[in-house]
């Protein structure tokens, strides 16, 4: 019936005239609170593991917002596919920020997103768009959160040497990695090779 949980009390008391045996516990708003959280949580999960599973293509809407203790917060909302379903928005969190500063709304976003099972590799291949209002703090050409996230995308696709040189590292590994000569050479070698594996995976 839509109604707050300070009418629990009353409600039980009122089953309890009409001759309800309503137990000893969970009677308070306290317990009715923990109880609607717990579901809610348990349906999240099931939610997101559809999500990741099917491998959804996802797209998440932030906004600011003030929490109930009169902290900054932001709302964060994704639209996604569950089970191949028309994509529809869905409420994820509600998140208190420490700070407004676009670093800080950026690692609290990305934790919400890890905490709610969507891990780091799945986000890469399916998170395809950011939605959020005109704020700096947000869509901040130099500073924003989106441009923080965005940003070494952009200059590795605007500067294409980046993908050549990578190719050129990735091919002399695989011919340094295949010789026999090479592989009985000394630790500079060695060296050498895991260089040019950390410069490749680094790009």
């Amino acid at each position: 019936m839509n109604r707050p949980f300070t009418d629990h009390d009353s409600l039980i008391e009122l089953q309890e005239k009409n001759g309800a045996n309503m137990g000893t516990s969970l009677h308070s708003r306290y317990s009715s609170t923990k109880i609607v959280e717990h579901i809610a949580k348990e349906m999240q999960k099931k939610i997101v593991h559809s999500i990741v599973t099917s491998s959804s293509k996802l797209s998440v809407l932030m906004d600011e917002a003030t929490s109930i203790s009169h902290k900054s917060a932001m709302i964060v909302n994704l639209k996604v596919s569950v089970d191949g379903a028309t994509p529809e928005f869905l409420f994820l969190e509600l998140v208190e920020l420490e700070s407004q500063r676009a670093k800080d709304i950026e690692e609290a976003l990305l934790s919400c997103l890890d905490t709610a099972g969507f891990t780091e590799e799945w986000l890469q291949k399916n998170w395809v768009s950011f939605v959020s209002d005109g704020a700096s703090v947000m869509l901040g050409k130099n500073s924003g959160v989106a441009r923080v996230e965005l940003a070494v995308s952009d200059a590795v696709d605007e500067v294409q040497a980046v993908n050549h040189f990578k190719v050129f590292l990735e091919k002399i590994h695989n011919l340094y990695s295949q010789s026999n000569k090479n592989a009985r050479t000394d630790k500079r070698s060695t060296l050498l090779l895991s260089n040019v594996l950390v410069l490749r995976d680094n790009l």
